[in-house]
């Protein structure tokens, strides 16, 4: 399922399968609050295609791999705090070795929004559109936060 940020904040929802599911629904028999609104389907479209004409699928790709890879770098660097560095695209998770609500609190004040779940998983979701700039950023302040922990 697809949601919120398809409809640009309008509520909007789609469902993906492969060649394998594709005949598990047919038309009608899935209802869903979020679909079937003109308005919003209408602006779904126009971020469909921003999405493809700027072909942010392949930027998000190796941006992702360089986030990536940089904080398997800081892991390298805080073994004793960093387990395991794993994700894909933009949808990125740093397992702790220890409950990381104080460093979502410490990013938080360094202007930089994270999640932790799990109690211990720093989770990272930046939006579609972040540059390498951006990434550079949270990775100094990541960087930064580690060193005061």
């Amino acid at each position: 399922m697809l949601a919120k940020s398809l409809g640009g904040g309008l509520p909007l929802g789609s469902m993906l399968t492969n060649q394998k599911y594709s005949k598990v629904f047919s038309e009608g028999e899935h209802g869903s609050t979020f679909g079937g609104n003109p308005v919003a389907c209408a602006a779904g479209i126009v971020i469909l295609d921003e999405i493809l004409e700027k072909k942010l699928f392949d930027k998000v790709l190796e941006l992702g791999n360089y986030f990536l890879s940089e904080l398997s770098i800081l892991r390298g660097k805080y073994p004793d705090k960093i387990l395991e560095v794993r994700g894909k695209g933009f949808m990125i998770g740093v397992e702790m070795n220890f409950n990381c609500a104080e460093i979502i609190k410490s990013l938080r004040q360094k202007n930089v929004l994270a999640n932790c779940t799990n109690s211990n998983v720093v989770r990272i979701l930046p939006p579609l559109i972040a540059q390498k700039k951006h990434i550079d950023f949270f990775l100094y302040k990541f960087d930064e936060t580690l060193k005061e922990t």
